[in-house]
């Protein structure tokens, strides 16, 4: 038999964050096998159809591969790939911790265990969620740590709802007045240095899944957009009124470069900077901050 190769022993191209990791893998035709790990483990196969048989435990499964195609191979679980034709992969790796975090808010407890493993599946969500978090992997500018938290935390909500663990947040539920209040003055005050989902949930006594939903349903945008929409207006003001360089702007409003700052104010106003300071162009919109009725 051809021994087995770790699948793991090369590191992949990848990136890890607080409570999550990704790899993305082009592997060439063979046998691969993944020791168990302490974390959950969400398969995303991203490139053309490809023959292969896994073993997960002792579940074994032969399939067709195609892109899109889902494994959820809970933490503790040892699996074992036959790959008949070359694959290319990505593997997001979830911390207990992060999953029990999402469940609490989700009516069912909090489960540090999945009860086993899910092969070939097909959800919309979590491909979508998979790309953005592979979009980050060698970024030349990576994303606000915000965007990361909103990421990860909607991927484990998502999972735990498709194992049945948890029930997603009724549409029409919406953080109280005072709670709203307290979440944007605190998103306010600081738009210049790091905006954590952990820290706002603790701040309005919420579990982060519940808070990240709730803020959504009641400002209507989701909270990392709605903070950098608050930063680009910050520098925006600064750049208009002259004393700072666009480079401080940047800097002043919680951006690590002025090409970011650059890239999210086209994104939200429909030009740059420079633009702006030389007024060739009148913004698109101006997003002010969303107002809490008192």
């Amino acid at each position: 038999m051809t021994p087995a190769l770790d699948r793991e022993a090369v590191p992949p191209a990848g990136a890890h964050w607080r409570g999550l990791e990704v790899g993305v893998m082009d592997d060439p035709p063979g046998r691969y096998e993944n020791a168990p790990r302490a974390e959950h483990r969400v398969m995303i196969h991203l490139g053309a159809p490809a023959r292969v048989t896994c073993r997960h435990d002792d579940t074994y499964h032969t399939r067709l591969q195609t892109r899109g195609d889902i494994d959820f191979v809970p933490a503790g679980s040892a699996s074992v790939w036959q790959d008949d034709d070359p694959t290319s992969t990505m593997s997001v790796w979830l911390d207990p911790n992060l999953m029990a975090a999402a469940a609490r808010g989700m009516a069912r407890g909090e489960p540090r265990r999945l009860p086993g493993p899910r092969v070939q599946r097909r959800d919309d969500g979590i491909f979508r969620l998979g790309l953005l978090l592979k979009g980050e992997v060698g970024a030349e500018h990576p994303s606000d740590p915000l965007f990361i938290d909103s990421i990860g935390m909607a991927l484990a909500a998502r999972i735990l709802e498709l194992y049945g663990c948890a029930e997603p947040i009724p549409s029409g539920a919406r953080l109280s007045k005072p709670k709203l209040r307290l979440a944007l003055d605190y998103i306010e005050g600081r738009l210049d240095g790091e905006v954590r989902l952990a820290d706002l949930a603790e701040l309005t006594r919420l579990s982060p899944s519940h808070f990240r939903v709730l803020f959504r349903q009641t400002v209507r945008r989701p909270l990392h957009r709605y903070v950098i929409e608050r930063r680009v207006r910050r520098a925006k003001g600064l750049i208009e009124n002259g004393g700072l360089s666009i480079s401080q702007a940047a800097l002043e409003s919680g951006f690590c470069h002025p090409s970011h700052l650059a890239r999210r104010m086209r994104q939200v106003l429909g030009l740059t900077p420079s633009e702006l300071r030389r007024g060739d162009a009148s913004p698109l919109g101006s997003f002010p901050r969303f107002q809490a009725a008192r």
